[in-house]
């Protein structure tokens, strides 16, 4: 099997190195975007439910390179298809730092989509053939550490008069920076991802096989409420604070930032546990977490117990996506796990883009006040869909 592994040793850490960066570059922006949002709408004077459609352009984008990544990656290889979902994101962060008008924000969210799509797919695909539990969560631990970073810088330009754009400025020169490094390194890399062989790309079921499965339909239900939970109370509580509750921009963004600083070191944590945990245990346990810390922001008696539920809820959504990830062969059986990995991270990016909106429409028609208890029914739903899937068990 063509694997990281089988590189030498020094080639095999900086792989490694690129892969964890990439995913902080990836999500850096994506942390960014809920400080950012009333001054976008400002810019554009646009109304708050229209961070929906700014959501939806970068989740086709996202969907069609998830779900067309397998065969992209085995006519050009894991090195060329990253560093083109480089290019293609650095593309769509300059639109942002450039945008005169808000359909060409769109198009350029779009173009993020497309870019982050192949990045997520891409690198997830190559540790889930490749690498641990262990090493699955600091992959996605180095995204918690981005999106802890985004609301941070951004948070500290807006506090200093700055533009929002100058945010989008620093992480497309990091972009740039970071496809330099894939151009260096392009020999590095396998030409195929392992979990896209030829010859298990030949036995693979047709797509519409796979979606006949209702273990798969399910399955992909677990990764849209994931997603679309862990966005909507990414990009929302920095206006629920400010626009709903009165705390100032300086307070508001110091909390979005906590809230993925926890979601990071609960990716560490759990990264660090390895295999020592079930996997099955630590996903039953982290829900149940999350709708306690979901419910401490709804309820809301003070400040300081929102604040404290909202870091709940990030420290237990960090392990879901990559436990769930690697459970995938075990749940829908290891023929289908490749191809149904690319659906299950199209399908999160659908809810990463979905379920915001959706909040976003009803803050706008009832009150702000409407996403705790929006966040508190999804994980209520999210808890239903997974023990289906456990019950269900693995098809082969």
């Amino acid at each position: 099997m063509t694997s990281v592994l089988s590189t030498t040793r020094p080639r095999s850490r900086s792989l490694l190195a690129i892969s964890f960066i990439s995913f902080i570059l990836l999500s850096f922006p994506h942390g960014m975007l809920g400080i950012a949002w009333p001054s976008i709408r400002d810019t554009f004077g646009m109304p708050l439910e229209a961070l929906g459609i700014l959501l939806f352009a970068a989740t086709t984008g996202h969907i069609a390179t998830s779900f067309s990544g397998g065969l992209l990656v085995g006519r050009l290889g894991v090195g060329v298809f990253l560093l083109l979902s480089v290019c293609a994101n650095a593309l769509g962060l300059l639109g942002y730092v450039l945008a005169p008008a808000w359909w060409v924000l769109i198009l350029a969210a779009a173009m993020s989509g497309v870019g982050g799509g192949a990045m997520d797919m891409g690198l997830n695909a190559f540790f889930a053939s490749n690498y641990s539990a262990r090493m699955m969560n600091w992959l996605h631990a180095s995204f918690g550490l981005g999106v802890t970073l985004g609301p941070i810088a951004m948070t500290w330009l807006l506090d200093r008069g700055s533009s929002w754009r100058m945010g989008y400025l620093l992480a497309l020169a990091a972009m740039l920076v970071l496809a330099i490094v894939y151009i260096r390194t392009l020999a590095w890399w396998p030409k195929q991802a392992p979990a896209l062989e030829a010859d298990n790309q030949a036995d693979a079921p047709p797509p519409t096989r796979l979606l006949s499965m209702s273990v798969v339909w399910l399955s992909l239900a677990v990764f849209f409420f994931v997603s679309g939970m862990e966005a909507t109370a990414g990009n929302w509580a920095f206006t629920l604070f400010t626009e709903g509750r009165g705390e100032t921009i300086v307070a508001a963004g110091q909390w979005v930032s906590a809230y993925w600083a926890s979601f990071t070191a609960g990716r560490v944590l759990f990264g660090l546990l390895g295999e020592r945990l079930a996997p099955v245990s630590v996903l039953r346990g982290t829900m149940l977490l999350a709708m306690l810390g979901a419910g401490l922001l709804w309820w809301h008696p003070t400040d300081g117990v929102s604040y404290l539920g909202l870091v709940l809820f990030g420290l237990a959504l960090a392990p879901m996506f990559p436990l769930l990830i690697l459970e995938t062969p075990r749940r829908v059986g290891k023929k289908y796990a490749d191809q149904v990995i690319g659906f299950q991270i199209g399908v999160a990016g659908l809810g990463l883009a979905a379920l915001p909106a959706l909040a976003g429409v009803l803050a706008d028609r009832i009150s702000l006040e409407i996403v705790p208890p929006f966040v508190v029914i999804g994980i209520v739903i999210l808890i239903i869909f997974h023990e289906t899937v456990l019950r269900r068990g693995a098809t082969s």
